[in-house]
């Protein structure tokens, strides 16, 4: 399947899917395994991705991590190792540049911790990337600041590729910014964007979406 699939464009489109996080925070449980409507966490983020427009979905785990993966296997993923994933996201980030298609202009970069995420928004990062012919870094804002997911350009790839620590992106997009587009998000919406590090944070979460945690 492509990505972007306007005959105008060509923009080949794919995601990272970032699951290898260590879920220290959350208990002694795994928060991507975390029941949220009878579905895993991690398949959320994933299941809100729109297959029309993003061909390829490479998700990036730990080599332990077979519950994860087979949270993820319906949803016609591509699975690739993070071997170092404990020295931060930054590492998971180059794993899956490295997975990535051959021809792919455009990778969005989507922590697996956001169950909020929502199709809409990433139809809007991706007709912004097309809009300035697959150039820009495209991210959501709240109130001007940059949040996740970010839509990277392909000569980007390097850069990211050599990530470290836990500093992901963001630094990148700080050097680059004449090269940067906001989709600002309502106030309202805010909670489309937080990220799952604890169980409180899963039923704030769980509340936006309209769900128990069981």
């Amino acid at each position: 399947m492509s990505g972007a699939t306007d005959d105008t464009t060509h923009i080949e489109i794919a995601a990272i899917l970032l699951a290898a996080g260590s879920s220290r925070r959350f208990g002694g449980a795994d928060k991507m395994l975390a029941d949220i409507d009878g579905r895993p966490l991690v398949a959320w983020a994933a299941r809100a991705i729109p297959r029309d427009i993003v061909g390829t979905i490479v998700a990036v785990t730990r080599r332990e991590d077979d519950k994860r993966r087979a949270a993820l296997d319906a949803l016609g993923v591509v699975h690739t190792l993070s071997m170092e994933a404990d020295a931060g996201q930054g590492r998971s980030i180059a794993a899956g540049i490295g997975a990535l298609p051959a021809a792919c202009r455009g990778a969005l970069v989507v922590p697996g911790d956001m169950p909020g995420l929502r199709p809409a928004l990433f139809r809007k990062l991706v007709a912004e990337f097309i809009a300035c012919e697959g150039r820009c870094i495209v991210f959501p804002t709240i109130a001007g600041q940059l949040r996740p997911p970010v839509l990277w350009p392909r000569d980007m790839f390097p850069l990211l590729a050599a990530l470290d620590g836990d500093a992901g992106g963001k630094a990148i997009a700080g050097r680059h910014r004449p090269r940067t587009r906001g989709i600002p998000v309502d106030p309202r919406d805010a909670a489309m964007l937080d990220d799952v590090d604890t169980p409180e944070d899963l039923e704030r979460i769980a509340a936006f979406t309209g769900s128990t945690v069981e």
